[in-house]
């Protein structure tokens, strides 16, 4: 279900609380049309507001999921000079979802899961540490690990991409956050930092997606509890 309506919540005087909770239960992918105490570009009189417009327009496109929410978040931060910055909530476990199927239709592989069979993505530069930190929690250590990651600039914003292992034989649920940090090593875009859960299969990977809050993000810290 899509919902093109106002964030914030006209209970909030009575119940002491202001705009929508985050949603935590495992399955469903929730996006919001901008972070938590923002305020969100309604567009012109007669016409979609800013989110609304680059969301219609990413869903035409082949992408799946995760992607058509990433290319919209990125789209609306750009076009809104840096103002509105989507808020993403995915606890979604695996398969792909496609608004627009792509072209040649998508296959199944003998583990059951969608491949898309359009031209590669493109590819992220190697791993550099003075890029990507891993800070994984004692506790986890020996249950997982950040198998691969690797990072780019994309429209002026520094992303990175991380393989996350589970080394167990059953199922977890962890906590992971990004902190953001400038040329100088300051952390900008603190109040972007927010634990978010991660949902692992047995001994399987799962790859995330990070996309620095503002441009004079250069490097970043990943942290898992």
């Amino acid at each position: 279900m899509i919902l093109d309506a106002c964030r914030n919540d006209p209970f909030s005087r009575s119940l002491g609380t202001g705009g929508l909770a985050k949603v935590e239960p495992i399955g469903l992918f929730v996006s919001y049309s901008t972070g938590a105490g923002s305020v969100a570009s309604d567009g012109k009189a007669g016409e979609n507001g800013l989110f609304t417009k680059y969301l219609v327009k990413n869903m035409k496109r082949s992408l799946d999921l995760q992607d058509v929410f990433q290319q919209t978040r990125e789209d609306v931060y750009i076009a809104s000079n840096q103002k509105q910055f989507p808020a993403i909530y995915n606890q979604t476990i695996n398969g792909k979802f496609y608004f627009t199927l792509p072209k040649g239709g998508i296959e199944f592989k003998h583990d059951t899961r969608l491949v898309d069979s359009t031209p590669a993505p493109v590819v992220y530069a190697p791993k550099m540490d003075s890029f990507v930190k891993s800070i994984i929690d004692d506790k986890l250590k020996d249950r997982v690990s950040v198998a691969k990651s690797s990072s780019r600039v994309k429209n002026g914003l520094f992303q990175v991409v991380l393989d996350i292992q589970n080394h167990q034989s059953q199922k977890a649920t962890i906590n992971y956050r990004y902190k953001w940090f400038d040329d100088e090593g300051f952390e900008v875009g603190e109040n972007m930092s927010i634990w978010q859960p991660l949902f692992l299969e047995s001994n399987d990977k799962t790859r995330i997606k990070g996309i620095a809050p503002v441009p004079t993000a250069s490097s970043c810290k990943f942290y898992l509890k």
